[in-house]
């Protein structure tokens, strides 16, 4: 994956700002560089890890804690072996039982995976012996960067990633600067619309009002 230097970054969003680091002090732009940064992740997931659950499975447990540093579950393994993933309704409606099976009264292995929200997950059946490897693949929480940081990303995110972080901070300016970077945002959105993992997703609705002629 190739990688943008922050300071690189800093530098092109100042470029945007006339280089006004008076008003845009340079801890702030890394605020925002940040919380752009999380953001672009949770619409792409381009940065992802695999966790292996600590303390592997306890025997008879369904239940687990999505572990850190993912925010987003997208895959299970256990044992090494993928999970199929079921929503709750369907693992539901398939085996009537399955939060009371375990691999010992059903005598088949672990076999599927559901996520509850984001924080947590079950298995079925459960791991009646304990002590096996869960690993947890998905979107993880980007580290917080500084200055002197790299930011291992695609090349086609390295723009998106900087038109939000200078849009976000000019949001405390008024008229016509405002207005000018909002459409930074609007390019940010149709973007994402192409490039977003998602296909269920909302786009915030906003509007900037003209002003009339005096």
């Amino acid at each position: 994956m190739p990688n943008v230097a922050v300071s690189d970054l800093v530098s092109r969003i100042y470029g945007r700002m006339d280089n006004n680091n008076l008003l845009y002090p340079q801890s702030e732009v890394l605020i925002y560089v940040n919380e752009a940064m999380r953001v672009l992740n949770l619409f792409t997931g381009f940065l992802q890890t695999t966790v292996d659950i600590p303390g592997d499975s306890v025997a008879n447990r369904v239940w687990y804690d999505t572990p850190d540093p993912i925010v987003i579950p997208l895959r299970v393994q256990f044992e090494g072996d993928y999970l199929y993933k079921n929503s709750l309704n369907k693992l539901g409606q398939v085996y009537g039982q399955w939060t009371a099976e375990t691999t010992a009264n059903t005598g088949r292995p672990v076999s599927h995976w559901t996520p509850v929200g984001l924080t947590k997950f079950g298995i079925h059946p459960a791991d009646a012996i304990g002590g096996g490897v869960i690993s947890v693949t998905g979107i993880r929480n980007p580290a917080i960067l500084g200055i002197n940081d790299i930011i291992p990303i695609p090349n086609e995110y390295a723009e998106p990633l900087e038109e939000l972080a200078a849009f976000s901070l000019q949001l405390k300016e008024g008229f016509p600067l405002f207005e000018k970077a909002a459409m930074m945002y609007t390019k940010f959105l149709s973007r994402m619309k192409d490039q977003a993992r998602w296909r269920k997703d909302t786009m915030p609705a906003y509007y900037v009002e003209q002003k009339e002629p005096k």
